[in-house]
């Protein structure tokens, strides 16, 4: 029976810790190489990727249509009943009031990072004029 000296031993080991770091090193740098500086890939959308029923935003750039404030919403969504009432209970909620969160605001930001336009729904409820 042979033994294997302890040196040769050290040697094998210190060549492993060393391939595993370079492997670790070298796949690091691909992933940060094949995105942004963050490593994250963002994908490709647009704007109808995204697309909900109701009203949708103006798409006519050539006609000028002024941006309305939320309680033009009350003449058709509103007064009728306190509890079933769209408006009167959205203007109280978390998601009437979001535009003043800065937590909502960071996480719009992410969702446009994960995908080109990805707030654009987003805004549309949360953040309407």
């Amino acid at each position: 029976m042979t033994t294997i000296p302890s040196t040769q031993k050290k040697t094998s080991a210190g060549r492993w810790l060393l391939a595993c770091t370079l492997m670790s090193t070298v796949s690091t740098g691909l992933l940060i190489a094949s995105g942004d500086e963050t490593g994250q890939i963002q994908l490709q959308t647009d704007t109808a990727a995204f697309f909900g029923p109701g009203t949708q935003p103006n798409t006519d750039y050539l006609e000028f249509k002024p941006l309305l404030s939320s309680t033009n919403c009350t003449y058709c969504h509103s007064d009728f009943n306190m509890e079933t009432a769209p408006y009167d209970t959205w203007v109280v909620s978390m998601m009437g009031q979001s535009a003043r969160d800065p937590v909502w605001h960071a996480a719009l930001s992410i969702a446009n990072q994960d995908a080109t336009n990805g707030g654009e729904t987003c805004i549309r409820c949360h953040a309407p004029r």
